[in-house]
């Protein structure tokens, strides 16, 4: 039997995993259906959400694999959000950041183009989610296959 490396030499399942962050500041539902559709294929995703969380909302997510909740005080979350994207952006982990208003979008646009991080804003729409890239709405399996998905 040949020995097993050391374990913090080995990446964990986890780690090989593509990382997407959501940075939650308005609406949940459609940061809930995303990510419940994107675990499905094994996708990592951290809802980073301004402001403390009901434990019910905590209630409908958590049970999922793949889906971590990070509520932060409305004071801390910018700085929460720069050092989350600063660290898995060095680390390589980050493949995608999304968020839910046209402010936040437009705070991350020019970073994300230079950290090659595709930027989408995720909306509620008439039939669930919608993405967006800058002012147009693209179809889910564009912004899927952009990422490394699909």
């Amino acid at each position: 039997m040949e020995p097993q490396p050391k374990r913090s030499l080995m990446r964990s399942e986890t780690d090989r995993r593509i990382l997407i962050l959501f940075l939650v500041e308005r609406g949940w539902q459609a940061a809930r259906e995303l990510s419940l559709d994107l675990q499905q294929e094994g996708v990592v995703v951290v809802h980073l959400i301004k402001g403390r969380l009901d434990r019910s909302v905590r209630h409908l997510i958590m049970p999922k694999s793949h889906i971590r909740l990070l509520s932060v005080d409305r004071r801390l979350f910018w700085p929460a959000a720069w050092g989350l994207l600063l660290w898995w952006g060095c680390i390589g982990r980050l493949r995608a950041l999304l968020v839910d208003n046209d402010r936040s979008y437009r705070r991350f646009q020019r970073w994300a183009h230079v950290a090659r991080l595709k930027l989408a804003m995720v909306r509620q729409g008439a039939h669930g989610y919608e993405v967006w890239v800058g002012a147009e709405r693209v179809p889910e399996v564009s912004w899927r296959s952009s990422v490394g998905l699909a």
